[in-house]
């Protein structure tokens, strides 16, 4: 490994260290795009995946303790640590669903998206956040790709139905 790698690898750990995951991840991008093996890369681009499971049991307590606003700001905070956390994201739309955030709702599921493409749960999510807006038509859209990826997906049929029914196309609902 090259000294200029080195070099990157120990700013990546700096950005960490303060807090600032975002710069962490697209130093880590740089160096994978070069050195797509390089195993200290790939270690620190998983971390940024993973917050400390005592971090994530204190922001799914405070959900679960209905204090959304809390949740908000201490997920926001370790986003900027984490920024590959797909379950921070999650929690963060959860908790703006329930404090009637439609935008940072809308912004969290679709960074689960660009996350992970095929996250079933955030379509389901964001067409519920549609819904409740009168946006029907992409509310059926969202629930349309949950169904294509799961079939099985039990509740977003059941919300495709009620969206279709809200469009007036009572035929496919």
């Amino acid at each position: 490994m090259s000294q200029s790698t080195d070099k990157y690898l120990r700013k990546a750990q700096l950005h960490i260290k303060a807090g600032e995951g975002v710069q962490a991840e697209e130093i880590y991008k740089k160096i994978l795009a070069k050195f797509p093996k390089n195993k200290k890369a790939i270690l620190g681009y998983q971390k940024l995946k993973t917050p400390p499971q005592v971090e994530l049991n204190n922001l799914i307590s405070l959900f679960n303790n209905g204090k959304l606003k809390e949740t908000v700001s201490l997920g926001e905070t370790l986003t900027r640590q984490f920024p590959l956390a797909i379950i921070l994201h999650e929690i963060i739309g959860a908790a703006n669903m329930g404090l009637g955030n439609a935008d940072e709702t809308i912004a969290s599921y679709q960074r689960v998206l660009q996350l992970n493409h095929k996250h079933t749960d955030a379509y389901n999510n964001l067409g519920m956040v549609f819904y409740d807006e009168g946006k029907f038509s992409k509310a059926v859209d969202n629930y349309q790709k949950a169904v294509e990826i799961e079939p099985n997906f039990a509740d977003a049929h059941y919300n495709l139905a009620n969206a279709l029914k809200q469009t007036g196309d009572l035929g496919s609902a």
